[in-house]
């Protein structure tokens, strides 16, 4: 038997959820930065949040966790994959907290059946928003001939250049994250510069969890493209995650940009999953 169960915070779904988790962290590593982000109270979400555990019972054993599912306002809702039995009741439990969702994000089989059953419940479309593709990296390989210049940490007095450049990475990216994140990230000392003489390429580590971190809102403006910056800034920093005791990095690349995923690889970065984004309209 599969059942919802949903927890009535982060801290009730991370005591019974995160030992799952972890068990695949890199593919994990999304909603566990973001259930320790939220935990820690360095966030920006709305309530209701949604915490749920997917779970299957048999034979009178102690259930098991399956999958699990989040939403953090005003983002979509996040699965993990998911068996196709818990699509029905996810709805329902999704309704009890939600009148609407934006959409749905993770791997694309999941995705698209909750939200095929999501709108044909409830009157509503959906679309394809993109397809997106998670790497991991446990060794770094630094380009042949890197650019020059050096990483160095972004700073209270970036926050302007780091604001248009995230706004930037958000137009063609099309990432859900908010301008204000940049602000965020230096507070948090986790945003970075590639600086030659002045900054160049901008780069997060966006979000860690305990043998990972993710590396994120990586841009550079287009009068410096094709000069070698975002792969050396990806790359010293992930080789400086690396050396802090991390036995991995993760990322996620737009699957309709060849150029982004061909630095990515050069630099170490594997593909691990491929995941969807869908808005229900």
């Amino acid at each position: 038997m599969t059942r919802i169960r949903t927890h009535a915070d982060v801290r009730a779904f991370l005591e019974r959820a995160e030992a799952w988790l972890l068990d695949q962290e890199e593919r994990n590593g999304l909603v566990l930065g973001i259930a320790y982000q939220v935990r820690g109270g360095a966030h920006g979400y709305r309530e209701p949040m949604y915490w749920a555990t997917v779970e299957q019972e048999s034979d009178g054993r102690d259930a098991k966790i399956v999958g699990c599912v989040f939403r953090t306002p005003p983002h979509k809702v996040g699965v993990t994959e998911l068996p196709d039995a818990a699509i029905g009741p996810l709805v329902s439990s999704l309704r009890e907290t939600y009148l609407s969702v934006p959409g749905v994000a993770g791997p694309e089989h999941t995705a698209t059946a909750l939200a095929s059953a999501w709108t044909a419940r409830f009157a509503e479309k959906w679309m394809l928003e993109h397809r997106q593709r998670l790497h991991s990296l446990a060794t770094v390989r630094m380009p042949s001939t890197p650019a020059q210049g050096h990483l160095r940490l972004a700073l209270p007095a970036d926050v302007p250049v780091a604001r248009a450049w995230m706004s930037g990475f958000i137009r063609e990216t099309r990432s859900r994250i908010g301008a204000d994140t940049a602000a965020r990230l230096i507070e948090q000392r986790r945003l970075y510069f590639w600086a030659d003489g002045e900054p160049r390429c901008m780069v997060g580590a966006v979000r860690e969890t305990p043998h990972t971190a993710g590396v994120g809102a990586v841009y550079t403006p287009p009068a410096f493209r094709n000069r070698g910056y975002a792969s050396v800034a990806v790359a010293t920093l992930s080789r400086q995650l690396l050396g802090t005791g991390k036995r991995s990095c993760f990322l996620y690349t737009d699957l309709a940009n060849p150029v982004s995923n061909s630095i990515y690889r050069r630099v170490g970065y594997e593909p691990l999953d491929d995941v969807v984004e869908i808005t229900i309209i």
